[in-house]
Formats: structure tokens, C-alpha cells, sequence
């Protein structure tokens, strides 16, 4: 429902416009009553001017207020009233209190039980808690020794690991030792096949110039051997004995012992 506007009126009598408020025109239309035709002003005039005493006749003075019978009966009536709708008004708060003082009681003592309950549950959370805190601070202990104890096997394995480490190294230095000692002697060797390389066909010629002389050394044997036969069967052994004795120094090896040599010095 929107709020009622306020609406500019012409009075009649003087011409004025006057305005006729929203809580005006709420309580005209609650009483039935027509919007007004004159301002404030000339309505009050009005009033003074035609207020005469319902008794004497006389005129009532400026001011003077004035009722109907209904509203003077009430006006009558007023502080009775008044007085008995504060009697009542009071018992009705007297019923209240009273109601408001048992229900003060039964809550209090709902409050008292629900204390009780509250302190009974806060005990045995207490109680709970501080089990709870015993078992953590035990769990706690029992987690610091394991840790310090696994603290220490580390410990000992990381001084196994830095001596191990360290051992690694030293055989590591060895081995690195051994190796350039083995690249030495490898370099070696590749030089000594390179000159053996370089010396084969020396060899090779060497050993084919030994093979022709021992061929012509096995040629003079046979003819001195021939020679000292003669000598023997015409009767000079002593001659053939002297040729022997002569020539023995100058008799060669065997051919397995030069070829022997030789392999050695090609391999």
C-alpha cells in the first residue's frame, strides 16, 4: 500500500491555501469525516466565535474548550477508566512476573542440571584428554629414543661409508697406478713390435744366409770327413787325427738349436 500524499486545499473564507497532511487525510478518512474547506485559522475563528454555554446561553471565553455530550461523559469517565485499565494492566503484569518468576525457577534449575552435565562431560574430557596427553608424551619418548638410536646406527654407517669411501680411493689411486704402468709397459711392448717389425726381414735374410752356410758348412764336413777316411785307409790316422782336432772348434751347431734361436728373436 503506498504512503498517502499531501495535498494543497484553497479555504474557503480567507483564500489562503493551506496544507492537508497525510496523517491529516488518514484520520479524516477514519472517522468518515469530509476534507476540510477552511484553513486552521479560520476554523478556530469560527469555533470562538459561536461557542455559547449550552446551560446560561452566555458566550464561552476564547479558548475555553467544548464537548459533546458523548465526549463529555467520556472526559468524565476518562480517569476511571484509566484507572481501571492501569489496575488491570498491573494484575496482568503481576500474572507475568509470577509466571516469569516460575519460569525463572524451572530455568534456573534446567541451567543448574545442564551445569551439572556440562561439569561432569568437562571432567571426564578432562580426564580423557590428560590420557591422551600421557599416551602422546609416551609415544613421544618411545619416538626420540628410536630416532636418537636410529641417529646412531647412521652415524655408524656413514663413518663405515666415509672409511669404505676412503679405502675406494686408495684402491682407486692403486688401480690408477697400476694402469699407467700397464700403459708404460704397453707402450713398450708397441715400440719393441714396431722395432721387431722394423728388424724381421733381417732376420728373415740373416736366417737364409745361415740356412746357404750351413748347406756349405755340411758340404766341407762331408769332404773332410771323405778326407779323413782316405787318410785312415792309406795309413795316415795320425794326419787324419791331427785334421779332426782342427777342425772340431769350427763344427756348427745343430739345425734345431739355430732355429730355436732364431724364433726367439722374431717372437
Amino acid at each position: 500500500m503506498g504512503k498517502v500524499a499531501e495535498m494543497t486545499l484553497t479555504c474557503r473564507e480567507c483564500g489562503n491555501e493551506f496544507v492537508f497532511t497525510a496523517a491529516e487525510q488518514e484520520f479524516y478518512k477514519e472517522k468518515g469525516f469530509t476534507p476540510p474547506l477552511h484553513c486552521k485559522y479560520c476554523r478556530a475563528n469560527r469555533r470562538n466565535a459561536s461557542l455559547l454555554c449550552s446551560g446560561c446561553g452566555g458566550q464561552l471565553g476564547r479558548g475555553a474548550a467544548a464537548y459533546c455530550a458523548a465526549c463529555e461523559s467520556a472526559a468524565r469517565l476518562g480517569p476511571e477508566l484509566e484507572a481501571r485499565r492501569l489496575k488491570s494492566a498491573l494484575a496482568e503484569v503481576t500474572a507475568r512476573l509470577s509466571t516469569a518468576e516460575t519460569e525463572k525457577a524451572q530455568l534456573a534449575n534446567s541451567v543448574n542440571a545442564r551445569l551439572a552435565a556440562v561439569e561432569a562431560e568437562k571432567a571426564q574430557l578432562v580426564n580423557e584428554f590428560s590420557a591422551k596427553l600421557n599416551a602422546v608424551e609416551s609415544d613421544r619418548v618411545r619416538l626420540a629414543e628410536e630416532a636418537e638410536a636410529r641417529l646412531k646406527v647412521v652415524e655408524s654407517e656413514r663413518v663405515e661409508l666415509a672409511a669404505s669411501l676412503q679405502e675406494k680411493e686408495r684402491l682407486t689411486a692403486e688401480l690408477q697406478e697400476q694402469l699407467n704402468a700397464v700403459s708404460v709397459e704397453l707402450e713398450k711392448a708397441v715400440r719393441y713390435r714396431a722395432t721387431l717389425d722394423w728388424l724381421e726381414p733381417t732376420l728373415k735374410s740373416l736366417k737364409e744366409g745361415l740356412s746357404a752356410l750351413e748347406g756349405t758348412q755340411d758340404s766341407l764336413n762331408q769332404t773332410m770327413l771323405r778326407l779323413t777316411q782316405r787318410l785312415e785307409t792309406n795309413g795316415n790316422g795320425g794326419l787324419a787325427r791331427m785334421l779332426r782336432r782342427l777342425f772340431r772348434p769350427h763344427w756348427k751347431p745343430s739345425q734345431s738349436a739355430m732355429d730355436t734361436s732364431l724364433d726367439k728373436a722374431l717372437h
